[in-house]
């Protein structure tokens, strides 16, 4: 058999769905919809009839309908081992589960050493009790991305990578305001005893400007950690945006701030001087992982903690009444409150918000059996889109039915070219541990057989519908950047960059997205490379696909 039809009949082997009607001005949007009953169970026996669909408000004709939720749901299907030398991003033909997959994200970099190691071991706990054949991911969220484990069913692998997952120090602690405060307090208390007399009020001042600096330090960093961990979550959402269905993502963090507030402490008075909203950019993370699939369902690892616990951990009474420093002590709390930034993400991307509990795998169970009540909802809205978020509601007849679904949705524009990479950006798409699945991508690679010495023969096929083909006239036309990165044994990273143009016939795109778009390169990789990355990019609309093979 030819190369590259050993990798069309691999394509056929895993495919299951037919590809939906192409409509030249319609475009099918779907999206995962879960049902539950008044007692917080999978609502199981829904039909299409008991649903009904708006689309910015206007209602919408349900075209497409599906229980995903079977026995099966979020377990791993078996699949034909792949031949020698191919290699695929999709999951249907790597062993995954045809739709619906539960990843767990540890968040070192916004929780405390001591919650961190609460969270490690109830995490280890949830494993144990997970059902054979479940398909789970681990990942952290530190300092950067690490995949501790990608999906699996091997649930004794996951658990040794877990066992092995250290504590990871946070790079920007945030300052002890209560403590500082606190401790302000005490010094003044003490001068006054001293010298038997109050403070003046140049002395207080000075004292509460010190303070009023570590407040404003602790905004500074939470703003970093928002901008971080906005990047963290989106690198994470690219990475399972292929997977098809409901990606139930359980965050267990100490969070991020919504708000923040930076103080100018003047005389006797504490001035809000600056106040800054992190709104815009948690929202825009959020629409982006909606638009992928993922369900956030966050996890508070703070946990439930009671007064006399908090107490104790200060090993002091709090001043009656707030004392000298306690509008400041105010401010900080303000800025270190979570709860509105996980209330916002759980609720664009239609999960759950867990808060005030020390049962963190609770959170898990119930990503993983909401997997159970879940439906497949599509429908046709205009293609002719400004590439504005739509919002997006879906309502059930039954009463007692509670649904849990993303807030909207986005198309992008029709003629949105984001134009070429710059050296730097596809150096961060090559070294990303993660990688990119909203493209499908397949390959054979191997040495060539009757080639020059080392050569290396590369047959790529990109699957059509994952890219946009502009409708010119009769031609239909895309420019994909198509990147071959060489993973050194030392860590570096080089590669070569080409640009295809298509221009296909109506019918030609109809050939194309039947058998999918071939590529062929033939090289000589470096004697120090030790995997190779194929990377593949719609100039119009940004997205990514990527592959890692070997050709041993």
């Amino acid at each position: 058999m030819h190369r590259y039809g050993l990798i069309f009949f691999c394509l056929l082997l895993g495919a299951q769905n037919e590809p939906p009607t192409f409509r030249a001005t319609t475009q099918l949007v779907e999206f995962t919809v879960v049902a539950l009953d008044k007692k917080g169970n999978p609502a199981l026996d829904l039909k299409k009839e008991d649903f009904a669909l708006f689309d910015n408000g206007k209602r919408r004709e349900i075209a497409f309908f599906r229980y995903e939720g079977g026995p099966e749901s979020g377990k791993a299907v078996a699949r034909p081992p792949m031949p020698a030398h191919v290699f695929t991003n999709r999951v249907e033909m790597t062993g995954g589960p045809a739709r619906n997959i539960t990843a767990l994200v540890i968040d070192s970099s916004n929780t405390e050493t001591v919650d961190q190691m609460m969270v490690n071991a109830q995490a280890m706990q949830f494993l144990r009790a997970l059902a054979p054949q479940t398909r789970v991911a681990v990942f952290q969220l530190g300092r950067q991305f690490r995949v501790i484990h990608d999906f699996t069913d091997d649930m004794e692998s996951l658990r040794e990578r877990l066992a092995e997952l250290k504590v990871e120090f946070q790079t920007q602690k945030l300052s002890d305001v209560e403590r500082s405060a606190r401790e302000a307090e005490e010094f003044l208390g003490q001068m006054e005893k001293k010298y038997y007399s109050p403070m003046t009020e140049a002395d207080i001042a000075r004292q509460r400007m010190a303070v009023a600096s570590e407040v404003n330090f602790n905004t500074v960093v939470g703003g970093n950690r928002v901008e971080a961990t906005m990047r963290l979550l989106e690198l994470l959402g690219g990475h399972i945006a292929g997977i098809p269905g409901r990606k139930s993502v359980v965050w267990i963090s100490g969070g991020i701030q919504m708000f923040s507030s930076t103080v100018a402490p003047t005389g006797r008075m504490v001035v809000p001087a600056v106040g800054e909203s992190f709104e815009k950019a948690i929202r825009r993370t959020s629409e982006r992982l909606a638009q992928s699939g993922v369900a956030l369902y966050a996890v508070d690892a703070s946990g439930l903690k009671s007064s006399a616990e908090s107490l104790s951990e200060k090993q002091y009474m709090p001043p009656i009444g707030g004392g000298r420093f306690g509008a400041l002590e105010t401010a900080d709390a303000y800025s270190r409150d979570t709860r509105a930034a996980f209330g916002l993400m759980t609720g664009i991307t239609g999960g759950r918000y867990f808060i005030n509990t020390n049962d963190f795998s609770d959170a898990i169970r119930k990503a993983t059996s909401d997997l159970h009540g879940t439906y497949s909802i599509g429908f046709y809205a205009d293609a002719d889109s400004d590439g504005k978020w739509r919002t997006l509601k879906a309502a059930v007849r039954r009463p007692g039915v509670e649904l849990l679904h993303r807030q909207g949705y986005q198309i992008a524009p029709a003629a949105a070219p984001t134009g070429n990479w710059s050296a730097e950006q596809l150096q961060l798409a090559l070294r990303n541990p993660l990688g990119e699945s909203s493209i499908h991508l397949n390959a054979y690679c191997a040495r060539a057989a009757g080639g020059g010495a080392g050569e290396v023969r590369l047959t790529l096929q990109v699957n059509t519908e994952d890219i946009l083909l502009r409708e010119e006239g009769d031609r239909r036309r895309a420019e994909l950047d198509v990147v071959v990165g060489e993973k050194t044994t030392d860590g570096r990273v080089r590669f070569q960059r080409e640009t295809i143009r298509l221009n296909f016939t109506a019918q030609q795109a109809e050939v194309a997205r039947e058998k999918g778009i071939p590529y062929r390169k033939l090289w000589k990789p470096g004697v120090d490379t030790a995997v190779v990355r194929v990377l593949v990019r719609d100039q119009a609309t940004g997205r990514l696909g990527t592959l890692d093979v070997r050709y041993d």
